[in-house]
Formats: structure tokens, C-alpha cells, sequence
């Protein structure tokens, strides 16, 4: 078993075909932290554009492979 590991970051908001359900809309100045769920796991994805989206929709992710790392999801070892 394995852990797939992004920043929040690297994660593309309103690009790629990763369905992402929208909880909560976090503005902070330069940048907006949304927070919701993929396949039931919680989520951060930081972006500096202001989605049009409110709480409660949908939106799509891409997550660059340059970006994704794996980790041995039971010793939580990083695997190159």
C-alpha cells in the first residue's frame, strides 16, 4: 500500500479531471486555501486565483506527476 503525497500548492485548481468537492473557502490575501474531499480524504489545495466556487460545489484538480511523490503508506517512507 502507498500514500500519495502533494503540497497544496502544486495542486491545479479549475485544471485536469480529479473531482474535487468544495467544503470550506479560506481567502488569506495573496492566496485562497480551499479545503474539501477526493474519493472521501481530505484535502488543501492553495491557489492564488479566487475561484468563482462557493461551499458545497464541485470543481476539477490536475496534479502535475512532477509534483506527486509515494510514500510506504505503513513505515511512511518516501519510495524514489
Amino acid at each position: 500500500r502507498v500514500t500519495l503525497g502533494i503540497r497544496p500548492e502544486h495542486v491545479e485548481a479549475n485544471a485536469g479531471d480529479v473531482p474535487f468537492s468544495v467544503e470550506v473557502i479560506e481567502p488569506t490575501g495573496a492566496e485562497t486555501h480551499l479545503y474539501g474531499k477526493i474519493g472521501g480524504q481530505s484535502w488543501c489545495v492553495t491557489t492564488r486565483a479566487r475561484p468563482g466556487i462557493e461551499p458545497g460545489q464541485r470543481m476539477t484538480l490536475g496534479l502535475p506527476l512532477a509534483h506527486l511523490h509515494l510514500f510506504d503508506t505503513e513505515s511512511g517512507k518516501r519510495l524514489d
